[in-house]
């Protein structure tokens, strides 16, 4: 999971000055990858009340 670099390529090279549609567009298509991730992560932390360092340590392995 590399958010901040999707969003940075995506932005980049899908991204059109003066177009909104087209950028929000391109964020918003690197941001779909992670999206899973950031649910998962948050299902085992809020509902499930797995530890911090276990979700990001065996479950969520970086």
């Amino acid at each position: 999971m590399n958010t901040p670099a999707h969003l940075i390529l995506g932005a980049a090279v899908f991204g059109k000055p003066g177009k909104r549609f087209m950028t929000a567009s391109a964020v918003l298509g690197a941001l779909a990858p992670d999206v899973s991730l950031y649910v998962m992560a948050g299902r085992s932390l809020i509902v499930a009340g797995i530890e911090p360092s276990i979700v990001s340590g065996m479950l969520f392995p970086h």
